[in-house]
């Protein structure tokens, strides 16, 4: 089983991000994230090791060298307000870095009575899955690595409408993607 993403990370790079023309002092994004300064720059390591360039300045403190790309519950909340996924995006959006299939964590959840709207994603998958249980490698931070528990009131005969459901999904990152390199 592995362990979802520290909460903490998300909140450092949200921080960083909106500070992005300053040094942040540890002392500062310390008492942002209610903890110490010595458990900052363990997690600004943490960052580093999965390839966040935070640059540490001697005395004075951390700036982001460039903007992550990662899936981070902090930094998709803006793109998801007034959605399905808005509400308390902190318990309902799940990260990991690393796991097994976000399928398998979404059914998990879903089965502990998780609630519509939870999303699951992923940096790396090590057993993702998909359609049919086919399976296929889930390289580190190479695409979008997403299960999203549903529960539609619907008669089994529009389970078509599934098929629709899946290129709008489609459109959306593709549109999302776009607007990300402008």
């Amino acid at each position: 089983m592995h362990k979802a993403t520290d909460v903490r990370l998300g909140r450092i790079v949200r921080l960083l991000m909106d500070h992005a023309t300053v040094v942040v002092s540890g002392t500062k994004i310390a008492e942002e994230i209610g903890t110490s300064r010595s458990e900052v720059w363990r997690l600004v390591q943490q960052l580093r090791e999965l390839g966040v360039d935070v640059a540490g300045h001697p005395a004075t403190g951390y700036q982001l060298r460039a903007v992550p790309d990662l899936l981070l519950p902090e930094m998709i909340a803006p793109l998801v307000k007034r959605t399905i996924f808005a509400a308390d995006h902190t318990r309902h959006i799940h990260h990991y870095y690393k796991i097994g299939s976000t399928n398998s964590e979404a059914m998990n959840a879903a089965a502990d009575g998780a609630p519509e709207g939870s999303v699951f994603l992923a940096e790396e998958q090590l057993t993702g899955r998909g359609r049919g249980a086919h399976s296929w490698h889930s390289a580190r931070s190479a695409g979008i690595y997403c299960s999203v528990i549903l529960r539609p009131a619907f008669l089994p005969r529009t389970r078509c409408c599934f098929r629709w459901l899946r290129l709008a999904v489609r459109a959306a990152v593709l549109e999302l993607r776009n607007w990300r390199s402008i």
